[in-house]
């Protein structure tokens, strides 16, 4: 706590452990300087239950691991995000050195309009089309194009069929995306209203959004701006030293959009004299990361491009922080890359704390 205070940090991120809660906590009560803390809620993880979130029309699920993208229609979803919230905000509703929550981290919405056929959001999307089109015989005749006839007897044939669009200029591509908007709108309006009731004096952030599925995003950017904060994780290509203009560009669509805020919940640059991108043999047998295309020379490049990176996000007005990702190093028998300021044996690298 004390290390990372003097290096300049001012509070902690998403995944802090409870005893640096306490240290803030006790601080706070002395009247001295403390560091806020954070957390993610997580509400896209609920366990095995592929039920829970969205499908395609061949029933795989959206996202992998712990970035799916829910079924925000599931009753048993709903039940469990309440559950999860209930627990984690009672921690910390009351305590004035608590920043914020973040509702998920990196949730994957791309392309999210093909992923409608989960049993409770294809549900709904039947609704939606009864609703618009009263008649199914004024569906047949609206979808029935160069890319397919359709004759469907009933709505709920559409069931049994789970059509999806060919191109953007597929009449269906209209009513599936105008339903995208619904599932997203559904999920944030969901979990905006759920944490504001349990805790209505903290920071509600969106989900981490990550650069990868961001050319989606256009057609639901508008409804983010329910929370009262933006969240972007964004990692430099490195190029060259600092946030390319395409990058620095895409924040600030993302706050013209919204006009919220933005914090960047994660980002860092790798260095090649980590010795964590070397090739050949490795012990256990990893790949280079995925961080490997960024990667930087050395040490002294890495503090180069935080100063850099760090005085082109302070000169945007809307940016309000930015969680450097991470404090050690990751080397484990699974993965290896040089996010940390200190190593794995806990050495610090001093060209970057010296900035």
């Amino acid at each position: 706590y004390e290390l990372l205070e003097s290096w300049g940090f001012n509070s902690f991120a998403g995944w802090t452990v409870g005893e640096f809660a306490e240290i803030s906590s006790e601080k706070h009560k002395k009247g001295g300087n403390y560091m806020p803390l954070y957390h993610v809620l997580n509400f896209s993880i609920m366990g095995p239950d592929k039920d829970y979130y969205v499908k395609d029309n061949k029933g795989n699920y959206k996202g992998v691991h712990d970035h799916s993208f829910p079924d925000p229609f599931n009753p048993h979803w709903r039940r469990d995000a309440r559950e999860k919230a209930e627990s984690s905000v009672r921690e910390y509703r009351d305590k004035a050195w608590f920043a914020g929550w973040f509702m998920d981290n990196e949730i994957d919405y791309s392309s999210l309009f093909m992923y409608v056929w989960g049993d409770y959001s294809a549900k709904e999307f039947i609704k939606f089309l009864e609703n618009k089109y009263l008649d199914i015989k004024d569906l047949n005749k609206a979808w029935t194009s160069k890319f397919g006839r359709y004759n469907y007897d009933s709505f709920d044939d559409i069931l049994n069929n789970k059509p999806e669009p060919f191109e953007w200029d597929d009449p269906l591509f209209n009513d599936f995306t105008a339903f995208e908007r619904i599932m997203m709108g559904e999920y944030i309006n969901y979990t905006y209203d759920l944490v504001k009731e349990l805790d209505p004096n903290h920071l509600l952030i969106s989900n981490r959004l990550n650069l990868g599925p961001m050319m989606c995003l256009h057609r639901t950017i508008d409804l983010w701006s329910r929370y009262d904060v933006i969240c972007v994780n964004v990692y430099p290509q490195n190029l060259f030293i600092g946030f390319s203009k395409g990058e620095l560009e895409i924040l600030d669509w993302v706050h013209e959009r919204t006009g919220k805020p933005l914090i960047i919940g994660e980002w860092s640059v790798p260095a090649m004299d980590s010795e964590l991108y070397d090739f050949g043999d490795d012990p256990f047998d990893r790949p280079l990361d995925w961080s490997w295309p960024q990667v930087m020379k050395n040490q002294s490049e890495r503090g180069e491009a935080y100063r850099t990176c760090m005085m082109q996000l302070a000169s945007k007005p809307y940016m309000i922080g930015a969680g450097w990702f991470k404090v050690l190093d990751v080397n484990s028998t699974t993965r290896r890359a040089n996010r940390g300021l200190i190593d794995s044996e806990h050495r610090i690298y001093s060209e970057m704390i010296r900035v």
